[in-house]
């Protein structure tokens, strides 16, 4: 078993061809690991947070040790990915922290087949609603957190942040959580529109470190 450590978070290589991990072990940096700080910095302790898009769990590790989390609800469709990302959280001792699902996000629940992907680019696997897939699909609005209150969401879906952000809207308008969604040049315009009608102000943006068509936009409450 091979183990690594990244910014003092502990990770299972389990693939180190796949894009993620090998980026990990070339750098020896956590991913994306600039911006998970600036972000800290909007992100008072004791938040509960919803990771749509949490891979091998490298923002939701960060944000149980960096950002003193309450509640992380943590979703992973790729079954293969899924397991990995709760072996990184037991790994780190944080099962009461990070709540791990294997569903996708959209706009309503249903099911889901894998639409398209790449060998050793797993973060890029994108999802499409079907009737008969074997991914299970929720929404935001009927997910049950158990009655807490959601502060923060991070999509990180591959072009289905547009379902999951309209799949949000009742909670959005009720708990105004900050938003920090990972948009392509072809949904750009459409996350700002729901964004805007959603009366939420963007605050930032950050170029993909590593894929030059993707931008990371953050939103908060107007």
């Amino acid at each position: 078993m091979d183990i690594r450590e990244f910014a003092g978070i502990k990770f299972l290589i389990t693939n180190p061809n796949d894009y993620v991990q090998k980026l990990m072990l070339s750098q020896n940096a956590l991913y994306e690991e600039k911006i998970l700080e600036h972000l800290c910095r909007y992100m008072p302790e004791n938040l509960s947070i919803v990771d749509a898009g949490a891979h091998i769990g490298t923002h939701s590790l960060y944000w149980a040790k960096y950002a003193k989390a309450k509640n992380i609800w943590a979703f992973e469709p790729q079954k293969d990915v899924f397991e990995t990302l709760k072996k990184n959280i037991e790994l780190n001792g944080y099962s009461d922290v990070i709540h791990p699902y294997n569903m996708g996000l959209s706009k309503k629940p249903g099911k889901a087949s894998i639409a398209f992907s790449l060998p050793n680019m797993s973060a890029l696997t994108q999802i499409e609603q079907t009737k008969d897939g074997d991914i299970e699909l929720e929404s935001l609005d009927t997910f049950d957190f158990k009655g807490e209150k959601i502060d923060f969401i991070k999509i990180d879906t591959e072009r289905h942040e547009i379902l999951i952000l309209k799949g949000a809207k009742k909670l959005i308008e009720r708990d105004r959580p900050r938003v920090f969604v990972e948009i392509s040049c072809a949904t750009r315009g459409t996350v700002r529109d729901i964004m805007e009608s959603y009366n939420y102000k963007e605050v930032a943006m950050f170029p993909d470190e590593t894929v030059p068509f993707f931008e990371n936009l953050f939103f908060v409450p107007r």
